[in-house]
């Protein structure tokens, strides 16, 4: 029974990370967190103990998190190169 409240504990906790729209700085941190929480240090996918939709849903959640974190990855990419770019300008002129 704790593994399986550890997985629902783990489901509701991804549930709220992903309604966090306001501040992606937070959720960011706050899924770096999740991620080291459950499945950090040896854990696998395969530790949860979910009903087959609950295990439906965690992936889903997982999914669109990763989906997020990649085009965070991405528009601070494009801030990075800007302000690189920026730089150089300012060293030429």
């Amino acid at each position: 029974m704790e593994r399986r409240d550890w997985s629902l504990r783990a489901l509701n906790e991804l549930l709220y990370l992903s309604l966090e729209k306001e501040n992606n700085d937070l959720r960011i941190e706050l899924l770096q967190r999740w991620l080291d929480t459950y499945l950090g240090l040896g854990q696998k996918i395969q530790d949860f103990e979910l009903e087959t939709n609950e295990l439906e849903q965690l992936s889903e959640l997982f999914y669109n998190n990763i989906e997020f974190m990649q085009k965070r990855k991405s528009e601070t990419k494009q801030e990075l190169d800007k302000i690189t770019k920026l730089k150089k300008f300012i060293e030429i002129s």
